[in-house]
């Protein structure tokens, strides 16, 4: 009887410590899970900083100093900033499955040519700071920015799915600095559609698109986003439904083209 007793706790005690290590496993994961989607990041074309506040400004960097660089303006094309040469600071860093530092001389590499959206300081948030200055956007991507390379303004100026657009530099601030910067006459055709639902979501199986007043749109193609960007071809069901059956749960971005030309863009989590 002792000898089972013995036995009988010694078990136990090996499930509640292969429990225990389950509990604290699944803890991990699911925390782990939490920050990714915490940094999981959208892209957004440089047209949409035309409406944040930024300055947006044409120059380049002339110098790295300590937190930050001193940028040249050749041209002012949003903004009311009187220098000609200004500072811009890094951001603090912040914690995103690793420490990322957000550098104004990533974002704002020396000699390189550029129009760039910019937060002009009104409050300090790092010590390193001066009011007036400026500082890096948050989670500086590409599309803070645009390449000015051979008289032409380069770069993901309405959409981030895309690839590289080219529109002349002469036209982009002069229709800037006329006041029409709605990207809309820069010889890109805005051919979203803002009147579509995708539905259900979360979605696990089927994704069904449809205008809101529940009218039928024909789809041509579409592609889904994974985080970093990572595009794919979803497969159609029907011209108004899309299999996403075959994608791991998380967050997505499906672009649909449709047979008029016009697209839509839509976020969609997964879970199967």
């Amino acid at each position: 009887m002792q000898r089972f007793y013995r036995s009988h706790t010694l078990l136990s005690n090996q499930i509640s410590i292969i429990m225990k290590r389950l509990l604290f496993s699944s803890f991990f994961i699911v925390a782990f899970a939490a920050v990714s989607c915490a940094c999981t990041f959208i892209p957004t074309p440089f047209c949409e900083q035309f409406y944040n506040g930024n300055a947006i400004l044409y120059g380049k960097t002339i110098e790295a100093i300590d937190d930050g660089v001193r940028f040249q303006i050749f041209d002012q094309l949003t903004g009311s900033e009187t220098n000609e040469i200004i500072t811009i600071y890094d951001q603090a860093p912040f914690d995103c499955n690793g420490i990322l530092y957000l550098e104004a001389l990533t974002l704002l590499p020396m000699d390189l040519e550029v129009i760039v959206s910019l937060e002009q300081i009104d409050s300090l948030l790092n010590p390193w700071e001066t009011i007036g200055d400026y500082r890096v956007p948050e989670y500086y991507t590409e599309n803070r920015k645009l390449r000015v390379e051979n008289g032409n303004v380069i770069g993901n100026i309405t959409s981030p799915f895309e690839g590289d657009q080219f529109i002349p530099l002469s036209d982009f601030v002069s229709d800037l600095q006329t006041g029409n910067a709605t990207c809309l006459i820069l010889g890109i055709k805005d051919n979203y559609v803002h009147d579509v639902i995708a539905w259900p979501n979360p979605a696990s199986d089927q994704v069904f698109l449809a205008k809101r007043d529940r009218s039928s749109k024909q789809i041509g193609r579409a592609f889904v986003y994974a985080q970093l960007g990572i595009k794919s071809e979803l497969s159609l069901v029907s011209e108004t439904s899309l299999d996403v059956s075959q994608l791991p749960n998380g967050f997505y971005v499906i672009e649909v083209m449709y047979s008029d030309g016009l697209r839509s863009r839509h976020k969609i989590v997964i879970t199967h």
